[in-house]
């Protein structure tokens, strides 16, 4: 739900192309069916991607900050490093 909700707010990036109707496959522009996130199963969403090989991890530039739950950052149990590569106000 909290991503949904960032993607009604702030239209850019991951939200505009997840809204757009387009999609790519083997380099080639495919017209889909837009994305509502509020239809998607939430199960499959929310699940884990743990890889245990990922030992630590820099984000440059992450764009999903307002959609970050305090719960799920506290069960992350790698070091992590953010870099912002724009101006303390281009942060979302």
């Amino acid at each position: 739900d909290a991503y949904a909700q960032y993607c009604d707010e702030y239209k850019k990036w991951d939200c505009a192309w997840y809204a757009g109707g387009i999609g790519y496959l083997n380099d080639v522009v495919v017209h889909v069916d837009k994305l509502d996130l509020r239809t998607i199963d939430k199960t499959r969403f929310d699940q884990s991607n743990l890889d245990p090989r990922v030992k630590s991890a820099v984000l440059i530039d992450p764009g999903l900050a307002l959609a970050d739950d305090a719960g799920s950052l506290k069960a992350v149990t790698i070091p992590m490093d953010f870099i912002n590569l724009g101006s303390a106000d281009t942060i979302p």
